[in-house]
C-alpha cells in the first residue's frame, strides 16, 4: 500500500531544497495514481504553487479538481453547504475570504 503522506512529505521537501519539478512531480503523482481527489494534496500542491507565484497555476488546480468532483456520480449537497465547503476550502488554502458564509435554511449542517 502507498501512502500519500510520504510523498506530500517529499513535495514540500524537494520544494524547500529548490527542486520545483521534482515537487510537482511527486505532487502529480499522488494526484494521479496514489491517492487522486485526497483534498490535503491538493491543497498542499496549491500552496506551493501560490507561494512560488503561480497564482493563475493554483487557480488551475483548484479548477481541475472541482470539475473531476462535479463529474463523478454522488448525491449532491444543498446548495448552501457547498457554498460554504467551498468557501472554506478556498479560505483554508488561498487565505483570502470570498464572501460571508451563507445559513442554511433548509437542515442543520
Amino acid at each position: 500500500m502507498r501512502r500519500p503522506e510520504i510523498h506530500l512529505f517529499a513535495a514540500r521537501s524537494l520544494e524547500n531544497s529548490g527542486d520545483t519539478p521534482g515537487a510537482r512531480a511527486a505532487y502529480q503523482l499522488v494526484h494521479a495514481e496514489i491517492s487522486p481527489g485526497l483534498l490535503e494534496a491538493i491543497v498542499k500542491h496549491v500552496n506551493m504553487e501560490r507561494r512560488l507565484g503561480n497564482v493563475e497555476d493554483a487557480c488551475s488546480l483548484y479548477e481541475q479538481a472541482i470539475a473531476i468532483e462535479k463529474g463523478k456520480n454522488i448525491p449532491r449537497p444543498c446548495p448552501c453547504c457547498l457554498l460554504n465547503t467551498l468557501d472554506l476550502f478556498i479560505w483554508y488554502a488561498l487565505f483570502v475570504p470570498i464572501r460571508t458564509l451563507v445559513p442554511c435554511s433548509s437542515h442543520s449542517c
